[in-house]
C-alpha cells in the first residue's frame, strides 16, 4: 500500500500526486497540514502524529511504500522511486506474454479439484 502525506496547495506535493496518477497508482492521501515549509498549520494531528513518528521529520511530501519497505521525502526523489518500482517497463512482461488458453483452463480446472477436495 501507498500512503502519500501531503498538502493541497504544494507544487512538490501536486508533483508526486501527478506521478501516482500517470502510473495508474492507487493510494491513500493524507493531509497533515498545511504547506509552508517547516511547520505549517497542523489540520490533522492523528496524519501528522504518524507522519512524524514514521518519517522522523516535518515535511511534506513524504511517501510511505509498505509493501517494499520504502518512506521517502523530497518530491524527486519520490517520482524516481515510483517509476522505477512502479513505471511500465516494469510492467512490460506481464503486458505482452499472450496466455496459453489451454494452460490456463487445465490450471483453473486443477485449482478447482483442490479446492473441491479440501471442503470435501
Amino acid at each position: 500500500m501507498l500512503e502519500l502525506y501531503q498538502a493541497e496547495g504544494c507544487p512538490h506535493c501536486a508533483t508526486v500526486r501527478d506521478e501516482l496518477s500517470t502510473l495508474g497508482l492507487s493510494y491513500v492521501s493524507h493531509t497533515p497540514r498545511l504547506p509552508g515549509g517547516e511547520g505549517g498549520d497542523v489540520v490533522n494531528r492523528q496524519a501528522y502524529d504518524q507522519m512524524v513518528t514514521l518519517g522522523g521529520a516535518d515535511q511534506i511530501p513524504f511517501l510511505v511504500d509498505h509493501a517494499e519497505a520504502v518512506r521517502l521525502y523530497e518530491s524527486d526523489a519520490m517520482v524516481a522511486y515510483l517509476r522505477e518500482q512502479y513505471g511500465p517497463d516494469t510492467r512490460a512482461e506481464f503486458e505482452t506474454r499472450d496466455p496459453d488458453p489451454t494452460h490456463l483452463r487445465s490450471r483453473v480446472v486443477s485449482v478447482g479439484r483442490r479446492l473441491l477436495q479440501a471442503l470435501g
